[in-house]
């Protein structure tokens, strides 16, 4: 989200401690209220993907952060990330998930043990359901025993729990690619995508013979629009493989 940041929720959460075996959930409200719920099912009404963030950037020595902003293409908005990692791990969730609404850092979850875990990202996905993801940093990763209490958590409640590791050279490569032509505004228009799509049909088409297919368009067509359907997966592609002019298309699921 676009809120600027306030003090850690866990400074002003020792009211909300947990009294039973179900953590608790502490969050800002759009006016920066502190809000708090249990972590049942009644939290799939709370409208994460709105809060203000929980907490602001890490500042960890020897941790070489990376903080900035990432433009989301699916909504359009601009998010904070710490670190070059969590930069990736937006770029594989913008690519991956079908995403409604997204927040960083949404909430503070307390266990009764006084376990603090500020998850990195609150997506509500376009079927109105919840996913809770954390990113992997290497020179910070995350303890094993709270992603467990996360997945645990989030299966009660009834969101899933996504734990986003560091990405290969070449997948990352390939990813921040293509990345470049998330903007709705390079998209092809229906004409030049249902000509693309009968070009690919049922087999297999590599890159080149696609770019050249929409070069010979009336008129000519840029292999950008191709680049914007590879990233919203229309057009599909194998990414943990290397992207050259010979990597082979097929069209993407829901397509076929």
């Amino acid at each position: 989200m676009g809120t600027r940041p306030g003090r850690r929720l866990s400074s002003i959460v020792s009211g909300a401690r947990p009294n039973n075996n179900i953590p608790t959930l502490t969050w800002r409200g759009p006016d920066n209220d502190v809000r708090h719920c249990d972590a049942t099912s009644n939290a799939l009404s709370v409208p994460f993907h709105r809060a203000a963030q929980a907490r602001s950037e890490a500042s960890r020595v020897g941790q070489g952060n990376r903080p900035g902003f990432y433009w989301c293409g699916q909504t359009g908005e601009m998010l904070r990330h710490e670190s070059l990692a969590e930069l990736t791990g937006l770029f594989w969730l913008d690519h991956t998930q079908p995403i409604e609404g997204i927040a960083i850092r949404p909430m503070c979850v307390t266990w009764r043990d006084g376990l603090e875990h500020y998850p990195a990202v609150y997506i509500l996905t376009r079927d109105g359901g919840g996913r809770v993801c954390d990113i992997v940093n290497p020179l910070a990763p995350i303890d094993p025993e709270t992603s467990r209490r996360m997945e645990h958590m989030c299966r009660q409640i009834g969101w899933q729990y996504l734990l986003v590791t560091p990405l290969t050279d070449t997948t990352r490569n390939g990813l921040e690619f293509i990345a470049n032509y998330r903007r709705p505004a390079l998209a092809p228009d229906h004409t030049t995508e249902i000509a693309l799509f009968d070009f690919i049909g049922h087999g297999k088409r590599s890159v080149g013979e696609c770019a050249n297919f929409l070069d010979s368009q009336r008129p000519p067509r840029r292999v950008h629009e191709l680049y914007h359907l590879m990233w919203t997966r229309q057009v599909a592609f194998d990414i943990r493989r290397p992207l050259t002019p010979q990597t082979p298309l097929t069209k993407g699921p829901g397509r076929e």
